[in-house]
């Protein structure tokens, strides 16, 4: 049976609705087609334009490709020319490959949000042409130029940047003044994620830098949220022995001292932590070390050098002020030190401005006096360690002028603070060089206001310190000086000074005519002095020696047919006091104190020779012994009966008697 179903009733197919959506997808297809086909030429004359004109530079582009479908954009070989009439005709810049892909998100983000940016094989050149001139001033010029209608403040710009890549890059400075040319290669950067998009400011980024520069490779990652309205980032730096020789002509002229080479390199982790409405923390940590550095004044002197400098950081926050050290470990250092003949010394040259610099101006803070007082300094030093340390010293002031050397000093301490709150533990020692000698160890602690100090000399050579008796001795002093002591300062309302000789000892003094013949026979000679416990308070102006003993001292002495003691030609004359100038009026100084247990003068000679007209005696005195007890001296005179006994051969007009042994008292108060 065959049923018949009204015209009407029949189900409706929606042929308009299959046409529009094949059309749309065509003309998707369509739209994409011309896009992969019709845009990259189109781009690329436009970049290269638009770009041209912008920087004044001619700017090419080999090749551009887009990929519609997947919103991906390729550009090779973009390079950016030199400056017109630069005599290199290499580009300025030039980028092997530069890919980047959108994302769908900038859609509805309003905001470009790029998946990825793939920047390959980078080649940077850059020229210094003269001092403080370089084949970029154009551009930076047109960059800096301002705008011709100043644009509304409005934020950062919203933006979103993920897995940006550069490898491969590479920098060519070719630095004409110095004749040097620096090589920057292997350049790596990575950021994974960089944005500012609301959504997204909390998300932590892992950027890393590392290159290679002049042979020296640089490495560094960091950790961060660098937009959120509590910035925290963590970051770490390695650096492995930059040689700082190609960059001296880079060293600022202005500065006091000159650098003369040497390498650089550092371990360091820097913590930054900025929350909303509060100051930002900064904290350095790691190892910083220095090698074969050396530095010489304005005038090229050399001034100062080491062979190693190891910095352990281990809090350092330079805006909190407080900065905390580990061990600090410095080796084979040398410091040169000078005094002119005006009594200048070298190190406070260097702190007056160079006449060329201009002076600088003061800063709004220090100019402010409604500034807060910004925080005392705090550092502390876990340990220092000096080794193989050479002090020179050399003075004009004194004629001859005088030349010391500290030679192999060491010096190790235990924590340090300042302010200080306890005492410094310290040791000490050294030799000096020719033609002082001789050895100087010093131990014991202390701080700005005491020390503890216990110190050893030995066999040190008096001769080296001629020039500075020169004013008061006219013969030179030779021979050589040990001792023990202990010395204890200290400072505040009632200063002290005291100084405990555990044992001194004087051997092959000898005073002689200076550029005398060396066949002339000395002024006078001893063979050995040695005292034993002594103490000297300089403060009180008292000493107390136990025991002093003098070995086979020799002099002659002379009196002219005038009465002047040969004595009288050995001390220099004390300086004039110009006529014009008043007398000063000073307080009475008080004499000192001596107490002398036991004084022994043994196996002694003493040639005596008077030339006055009515006494022309020649007279000898050998095997001098002779012993006192008990000296006490205060002021000008003896406080105490002096006991004494001597004897010796006397021996004159070819004849020798013996004198002694004697006994006698003597009261002189």
């Amino acid at each position: 049976m065959t049923v018949d179903v009204p015209e009407n009733t029949r189900p409706h197919r929606p042929p308009r609705l299959l046409r529009a959506a094949a059309i749309a997808l065509a003309g998707l297809l369509l739209l994409w087609l011309l896009a992969w086909l019709a845009l990259p030429p189109l781009l690329k004359s436009l970049v290269e334009t638009q770009a041209s004109q912008a920087l004044g530079r001619p700017v090419t582009l080999e090749r551009v490709s887009i990929r519609p479908w997947a919103m991906d954009l390729a550009i090779e070989r973009l390079r950016i020319g030199a400056a017109p009439g630069a005599p290199s005709a290499e580009p300025l810049l030039e980028v092997a490959r530069l890919r980047a892909d959108l994302d769908a998100a900038s859609l509805w983000q309003l905001a470009p949000v790029v998946a990825a940016l793939e920047i390959e094989a980078p080649t940077l050149r850059l020229t210094r042409t003269a001092e403080g001139r370089y084949d970029i001033d154009d551009l930076i010029a047109r960059l800096a130029a301002p705008s011709p209608a100043p644009q509304p403040e409005q934020g950062p710009a919203r933006f979103a940047l993920h897995n940006l890549r550069l490898s491969g890059g590479s920098v060519h400075f070719d630095d004409r003044p110095t004749g040097r040319i620096h090589q920057l290669g292997e350049l790596t950067l990575t950021l994974p994620f960089l944005s500012t998009l609301p959504s997204q400011v909390e998300i932590e980024v892992a950027p890393r830098l590392a290159f290679v520069l002049d042979g020296a490779r640089f490495d560094s990652q960091a950790q961060g949220r660098p937009f959120a309205p509590h910035r925290r980032t963590q970051a770490s730096f390695s650096l492995t022995q930059l040689d700082l020789a190609p960059w001296l002509g880079h060293w600022p002229a202005a500065l006091p001292v000159r650098l003369l080479g040497g390498r650089i390199g550092t371990e360091l982790k820097l913590d930054f932590d900025a929350p909303a409405g509060a100051p930002p923390v900064v904290r350095l940590s790691g190892r910083v070390q220095a090698q074969a550095l050396a530095f010489a004044d304005r005038d090229g002197r050399a001034l100062l050098g080491w062979n190693d400098l190891d910095i352990a950081l281990r809090d350092v926050q330079p805006l909190a002020r407080r900065l905390a050290f580990g061990a600090i470990t410095l080796d084979g250092l040398t410091l040169d030190l000078a005094r002119d003949a005006q009594g200048r010394l070298n190190l406070a040259r260097l702190a007056v401005p160079d006449s060329a610099a201009p002076p600088a101006a003061p800063s709004p803070a220090a100019s402010s006096a409604s500034a807060p007082a910004a925080p005392a300094w705090q550092v502390s030093v876990e340990a220092l360690a000096l080794h193989d340390t050479r002090i020179g010293w050399q003075d004009a002031t004194t004629q001859p002028a005088a030349r010391l050397a500290l030679e192999r000093l060491s010096l190790e301490t235990g924590a340090l603070a300042w302010p200080m709150q306890q005492p410094a533990r310290l040791k000490l020692e050294a030799a000096l060089a020719a033609p002082a000698r001789g050895t100087l160890a010093v131990e014991g602690q202390a701080d700005p206001g005491a020390a503890d100090l216990a110190l050893k000399i030995d066999a040190l050579g008096l001769e080296a310190f001629a020039p500075y008796l020169r004013p008061v001795l006219k013969p030179r002093l030779d021979g050589r000086l040990a001792a023990q002591a202990r010395l204890r300062w200290q400072a505040g309302n009632a200063p002290a000074l005291n100084i405990a000789l555990e044992r001194g000892e004087l051997t092959a003094l000898k005073l002689s005519t200076p550029d005398a013949p060396t066949a002339t026979p000395p002024l006078a000679t001893l063979e050995r002095l040695e005292i034993e416990a002594g103490q000297i308070d300089l403060n009180a102006r008292q000493a107390e020696i136990g025991r002093l003993r003098l070995q086979q001292p020799r002099t002659r002495l002379e009196r002219d047919a005038q009465g002047r003691l040969n004595l009288a030609d050995w001390l220099a004359a004390p300086p004039a006091t110009p006529a014009s100038a008043p007398a000063a009026v000073e307080p009475p100084t008080p004499g000192w104190s001596l107490r002398l247990g036991t004084l022994q003068i043994e196996d002694g000679r003493l040639g005596w020779r008077d030339l006055q007209p009515e006494d022309d005696v020649a007279l000898e005195i050998e095997r001098l012994q002779l012993g006192v007890q008990d000296l006490q001296w205060r002021g000008d005179r003896l406080a105490a009966p002096l006991r004494w006994q001597l004897a010796a051969d006397l021996r004159g007009e070819g004849s020798t008697r013996r004198a002694g042994p004697s006994a006698p008292v003597i009261d002189a108060r």
